[in-house]
This record gives structure tokens, C-alpha cells and sequence, in this order.
């Protein structure tokens, strides 16, 4: 429902405010107008009666009146209502729309009370889809600006298996005008609702209070959202890098992911460039190794070739497989592209691991686009397994369109059956186009199972 909210919302916020000042136009001059579905609904609850404007210059003012424009106990009929001028498809974001958010946005405390209870009814949800949800959350934002508290006590009374829509809506209003109230509220809410609560008090402070932002994050540490950490560690590392590393050690130390490690020096580096490499090179302490691998990626990007014997040391020192592996796939992508010949033998030599396992699909990737015949020679000389699987099925795909006949039998020959029924997908697909006799012939040699698996004729 949020997403609904901020996407219509936005788009209709600037008319809206048009309207809420009294300053809409009319059509062309002379053009009857006729009443929207805003003031029909009011005037069926007896407030007033849509005025029919005639022939007039310049601007008219649209009579609108805020607070409780239905009788008490008469929410569900004025919305039904309001929402018989937006069935045609051209209202939804029309006039008719601008209107409903009008009245919805002025309502006092007990009509808003009732609108919600009637907007959030399962039956009525059920009938009226999306505008339903959109008109919840526009009901629950008009009440958490002048009653959150009755807000909070509808969610805690009301049950689901997620998080509540209107939690997101009110708490992120709430925050703006006090975020230590909202903070102590949201201690109130069960686990699956606080954790949106959180969310939305954390975006609310975090841009001018870094600080107090990490505290409340620290206090509720498994309900606090991986992105939302990282937003928190940005602003504390452009206000006080050191602060900010030391932040970023015990969150890559706690949640066992070097990001946020990465993410901290990311920062710096924007801010400033040797500070940030000085310390990954002298630091010490848990994540080293993600210092020390985000050191050598950075060498890599300037001068890959100088990064190798970093990159050796590294796999020698204490042996992190992620942050080694990572690291030579950063290594590989860059060396590729300044020499191919250095990247393939550098990458080649690698020992059976997660570091080849990145480094060589990225290099040979490169290299069967510059010499096939010299990268098929040498996936003949590979042993079974993923490495020769994964090569013969990019061979097979660099190669399907001018030699179909040759990617069908080196996709046949993958060992993995899913790998390589995907490849000779692939390859059909082509072959079926350019020769479609040929291609059914090379198809009907394949075993039963698989061949039911292949595309049919285009």
C-alpha cells in the first residue's frame, strides 16, 4: 500500500493542492462544468447542493467543506459515492481522483475513524481493488497528522501475518514532528509491525542525527533492515570517518558480512581518496582480509598487473574463500581488458577453487570471442566437471548463430542436464530458423527426455 500511496500521490499532489485552495479552473469559457463526484456526494448528505456554474470569466472557486462532509454512522455510502465518478477508466487519475484526496485529506478525527473501518473492510477491499487500499492510506495519513496515537491502537488491535500498511504512513509522519515520541511508540507494537516502525523512524532522523540513529538501530539490532544500516553508516562516515569504519567493523563483525566493510570505505574514498587507502592498508583487526582485498581491487582498477603479487599474498595470508574470490574476479575483469594473453595464463594458473571459479569464466568469456578455435582446443583438454560444462555451454552460445551444427554438439555433450538442456534450447532456437530440416534431424537424435524438451518449429 505505501508504494501505491507515494506513486498516485506524487503525481497528483500539485492539483491537488489547487484544489484545496479554492483556485481550480473551470473548462473553456462558457462550458457548463459539471458537478464532480465530490460535491454530488457531499450534497447527497444533505451539506450542500452542487452549484451548476454557467457562461463566466476567469477563475471559479469549487464549494468544498472540510471536517465531516457525511452524516455521522454514513461513511460507507458517501464513499460508495464519491467512487461512482471514478469507474470511467480516464477519472482514476482525473479530476474525480483530485477530489476524493481533497475530502480525504481534510477529514477530522472521527470521520477519518470511519472512513478507514470501511476502507479497510475485507468485503469492500474485495470490491473495489486498489482504490480501496489508495484511499486507506490517504484516510490513515489525514488521522496520523492529527490523531496517531488512535492510529497506533488500530494496528495493534488488528492482526495479520505481515506488517501493517498504515504503520509505514503514520510513523513516518509521526517522525517529523517528534522522533523521540515516535520512538517510544513504537516500543508498543508487536515484533512484525516494529519493524516497519523502525524502518520509518530511522529514515526520518538519520539524515540529521547519524548518531542517534545508530543508538535506536543498536537497540533493536535484528529488526533493523540491511539497507537501512548502510544508510546510516553513509552518513556517519561522511560526518566522521573514523567513527564511521569503526561502525562499519563491528557491523561486517556482527552480521558476518564484509559489505558493509566495502560500503564504509566506498565512502571514504569519495571523501577522501588516501585516507581511505591508508587505513585499509594499515588496518588490523576482524575483516582485514576484506580491507586488504578492497586495497588490492582499487590497485586493480589503475594497474592490474601490479595487483597480482598483491592478490598472491593475499591467498597465502588468513584465507577468507568470499572476499579471495571476489577479489580475483575483480582482478580478472580488469586484466582482461588490458591484456588478454596475461589474464588467461594469470587465471589458468589459478588451483581448483572459488577464486577460478570466478576468474576464468569472465576471462574465457573474453577469449572465445577473440580465438575460438584455440579456447575449443582448450576445453577439450578439461577434465568433467563445471568448469568444462560452463565453458562448452559460452562456447556454444558465441557461436550457435554461424555454426549451429558445431554448438549443438558441444551442448549435447554438457554433463549437467539442466546446463545442458538450457544450451541446446538455445541453440534450436537458432538452428530452427536458419534449417529447420536440420535442425529436427540433430534434434530426433537426442534421448526422449530431453527431446521433449526442445522448441518447436518457428
Amino acid at each position: 500500500m505505501k508504494r501505491i500511496f507515494i506513486s498516485l500521490a506524487a503525481g497528483i499532489g500539485l492539483f491537488a493542492v489547487g484544489y484545496l485552495t479554492g483556485s481550480a479552473r473551470r473548462g473553456p469559457e462558457g462550458t457548463p462544468r459539471k458537478p464532480g463526484p465530490l460535491a454530488t456526494a457531499i450534497a447527497a448528505a444533505g451539506k450542500f447542493a452542487p452549484a451548476a456554474n454557467g457562461p463566466g470569466t476567469g477563475n471559479t472557486v469549487r464549494p468544498f467543506v472540510p471536517g465531516r462532509p457525511f452524516v455521522k454512522g454514513k461513511a460507507k455510502e458517501w464513499v460508495l459515492s464519491l467512487y461512482e465518478g471514478m469507474k470511467e477508466p480516464n477519472d482514476w487519475m482525473g479530476i474525480p481522483m483530485v477530489e476524493a484526496v481533497q475530502a480525504l485529506l481534510t477529514l477530522d478525527d472521527d470521520s477519518a475513524a470511519e472512513v478507514i473501518a470501511v476502507l479497510t473492510d475485507p468485503a469492500f477491499k474485495e470490491m473495489e481493488g486498489t482504490i480501496s487500499s489508495f484511499g486507506a492510506a490517504i484516510a490513515t495519513f489525514r488521522r496520523s497528522q492529527i490523531n496517531p496515537g488512535a492510529v497506533i491502537a488500530g494496528i495493534n488491535e488488528r492482526s495479520g501475518e505481515g506488517p501493517d500498511p498504515a504503520v509505514q504512513i503514520v510513523f513516518s509522519q509521526l517522525v517529523k514532528e517528534d522522533a523521540a515520541r515516535a520512538a517510544g511508540l513504537m516500543e508498543g507494537l508487536s515484533k512484525k509491525d516494529r519493524g516497519a516502525a523502525l524502518d520509518a523512524v530511522l529514515g526520518g532522523i538519520v539524515k540529521n542525527d547519524p548518531e542517534a540513529a545508530l543508538a535506536l538501530a543498536e537497540k533493536y539490532p535484528d529488526d533493523v533492515p540491511e539497507q537501512r544500516q548502510t544508510d546510516i553508516l553513509s552518513k556517519l562516515v561522511e560526518k566522521n570517518p573514523l567513527q564511521g569504519m569503526a561502525v562499519a567493523v563491528k557491523l561486517a563483525e556482527a552480521r558476518k558480512n564484509g559489505d558493509f566493510l566495502r560500503h564504509g570505505l566506498n565512502q571514504w574514498l569519495g571523501i577522501d581518496k588516501n585516507a581511505a587507502i591508508a587505513w585499509a592498508e594499515s588496518y588490523s583487526g576482524p575483516g582485514q582480509t576484506t580491507a586488504r582485498a578492497w586495497r588490492i581491487e582499487r590497485k586493480s582498477e589503475e594497474d592490474p598487473m601490479a595487483a597480482l603479487a598483491d592478490f598472491k599474498a593475499l591467498q597465502s595470508s588468513v584465507f577468507d574463500p568470499k572476499e579471495v574470490a571476489g577479489t580475483a574476479r575483480y582482478i580478472a575483469e580488469f586484466l582482461r581488458d588490458k591484456d588478454l594473453s596475461a589474464a588467461r595464463e594469470w587465471a589458468l594458473g589459478l588451483p581448483p577453487g572459488p577464486p577460478r571459479d570466478e576468474a576464468v569464466p569472465l576471462v574465457f568469456d573474453r577469449w572465445v570471442r577473440k580465438d575460438i578455435a584455440a579456447a575449443s582446443e582448450w576445453i577439450s583438454t578439461l577434465p568433467q566437471g563445471w568448469e568444462r560444462d560452463n565453458s562448452s555451454a559460452k562456447l556454444a552460445e558465441v557461436i550457435k548463430h554461424r555454426d549451429p551444427p558445431a554448438a549443438f554438439e558441444w551442448a549435447r555433450n554438457i554433463q549437467d542436464e539442466d546446463q545442458r538442456v538450457r544450451s541446446l534450447k538455445e541453440v534450436m532456437d537458432v538452428w530452427l530458423l536458419q534449417n529447420e530440416d536440420a535442425a529436427k534431424a540433430a534434434a530426433n537424435t537426442l534421448p526422449e527426455k530431453i527431446r521433449k524438451e526442445m522448441p518447436e518449429s518457428k
